[in-house]
């Protein structure tokens, strides 16, 4: 299951989909059910190689798995739908929306880009995939989004890693993508000390989209959606209400 419910609320008016950053699970936006609301429906998209889905082999290429989401998004229940996804996970739901309006299928009505380059621009870090283990984890542990008592767990690490590694495989293998103009509203979360360019991420995701896009800034670095999680779901949450407002 690509599109793991997190909650199932009888009132829900809205789903809110959540893509997860590279080595992250569906179940790590579990933690917001009680303060998005019960009007809202969770899901957190669950990628082969973890979770529930840990025996299962990776896919670490954007086109086979676009297509696997297109396939199991069309078997979601039939509601409104917000997509999120933060660092990779924005990237994912991006190129989903892009291939749901090539095939004229349903669009989110919203999309909140979190901590995500535009995705025509080319990659400015060396990949990492391919290192090898102990220099990748090293890696991991100097980024600060992977949990420490993961990286501490030998065992656990050793099973997850295949996955992980598929997940920076997958971003860092994506070819740029062309300039869009996709008729779904946007908006960018983005943390204050997220990379250089960040303030210009604006500027570039609006060459992709034909609305205007709705900024909203986070103290702090990278995984802001766990440092900042407090004001993040308080954004978050107005933002939901305005696009259930319409």
């Amino acid at each position: 299951m690509y599109f793991l419910p997190l909650n199932q609320p009888s009132e829900a008016k809205l789903a809110l989909v959540c893509f997860p950053y590279a080595g992250g699970h569906g179940r790590i936006f579990a933690d917001w059910v009680g303060a998005i609301g019960t009007d809202i429906a969770l899901y957190g998209v669950q990628l082969p190689g973890r979770g529930e889905r840990l025996l299962q082999a990776p896919v670490t290429e954007m086109k086979q798995l676009v297509r696997k989401l297109v396939v199991a998004f069309s078997n979601m229940p039939s509601m409104p739908k917000v997509f999120l996804g933060h660092s990779l996970g924005g990237r994912i739901a991006f190129e989903l929306i892009t291939q749901l309006s090539s095939e004229r299928k349903e669009l989110p009505l919203h999309f909140i880009a979190s901590g995500c380059r535009a995705p025509h621009l080319p990659r400015q870090k060396y990949n990492i995939h391919q290192l090898p283990d102990d220099e990748f984890i090293a890696i991991l542990r100097q980024m600060g989004g992977t949990p420490k008592a993961l990286l501490e767990d030998e065992e656990l690490l050793s099973l997850l890693l295949p996955s992980i590694k598929g997940d920076f495989k997958l971003a860092e293998t994506c070819p740029a993508s062309g300039v869009k103009e996709l008729p779904v509203p946007i908006s960018l979360f983005n943390g204050i000390d997220d990379g250089i360019d960040v303030r210009s991420q604006s500027e570039h995701w609006q060459k992709h989209f034909s609305s205007k896009i709705d900024e909203h800034w986070f103290a702090g670095g990278h995984f802001f959606i766990h440092h900042q999680q407090g004001a993040y779901l308080t954004e978050l949450r107005s933002v939901l209400k305005k696009v259930m407002a319409h």
